[in-house]
């Protein structure tokens, strides 16, 4: 059995449309406070056309990280970001550090932080049953978001829906640089329901209909309000550091 750290890797579950270079500020910001931080690719964010990569696809290789990590004796905190948050939900059942502690195996998942508008939905319901049951419709395809005919998507207003207007017009440069490396999507995984469980772009409406869902279900976990952006990585970056330093250490 290999020897665990105490201190957890923390493992980014990155939003739709992103790459790891997009968590350049936030990785930095950990790894200078003595944190190892992994940013995996999602492939349904792989800028293919047509789209070659699902919510499975993004399942699969996060649970190959986790499962990679936990048994080299890592501990992991799973930090998800919008999309992320499905990812995560999706990957990690039965990965936590207890069910692995039981089946005689050292490491595993022991936190879960959910950030900036994360999507954390119970089984059999995607993003968009979750934004119809909040009121919005279907307005995910056609107004936040541009579908191309292959099903391929890009965000409407990915300054405003990432950044808000208060940022980018402080940071305009930055907030240009951060839009141009965004990547074409899959638009078909919004529409991908979860398998496994326990802001602009994510409303709060929607937000708070999540958690009330995970209460239902019985899922314990501290809940932190906050004025952030949808994107906390790119605006909110020693905040956002802060708090989940706070978090791992409690």
């Amino acid at each position: 059995m290999a020897a665990m750290s105490t201190r957890p890797v923390i493992l980014i579950a990155s939003a739709s449309c992103h790459t790891p270079n997009h968590y350049g500020k936030l990785t930095k910001l950990l790894r200078e406070a003595g944190f190892e931080a992994q940013v995996p690719q999602l492939p349904s964010s792989n800028g293919a056309r047509p789209p070659n990569a699902d919510l499975a696809s993004d399942t699969d290789l996060f649970v190959s990280h986790v499962v990679k990590l936990a048994d080299s004796g890592q501990n992991i905190a799973v930090l998800t970001h919008s999309y992320g948050g499905m990812v995560a939900t999706n990957a990690l059942y039965g990965l936590s550090t207890g069910p692995r502690a039981a089946a005689g195996l050292s490491g595993g998942v022991s936190h879960l932080i959910y950030a900036g508008g994360s999507y954390a939905v119970p089984q059999g319901t995607s993003i968009a049953d979750k934004a119809t049951e909040a009121g919005f419709g279907d307005k995910i395809r056609g107004f936040a978001w541009t579908f191309a005919e292959d099903d391929s998507a890009v965000m409407t207003w990915p300054d405003k829906m990432l950044a808000g207007d208060e940022y980018t017009a402080a940071h305009p440069d930055e907030v240009k640089e951060y839009v141009a490396a965004l990547q074409r999507y899959n638009g078909k995984a919004i529409y991908n329901p979860i398998t496994n469980t326990p802001d602009a772009t994510a409303p709060e409406p929607i937000q708070r209909n999540m958690v009330e869902v995970m209460q239902k279900e019985g899922a314990v976990f501290e809940l932190v309000e906050t004025q952030w952006t949808h994107c906390p990585n790119l605006t909110s970056t020693k905040e956002l550091v802060d708090l989940l330093i706070k978090v791992i250490s409690e």
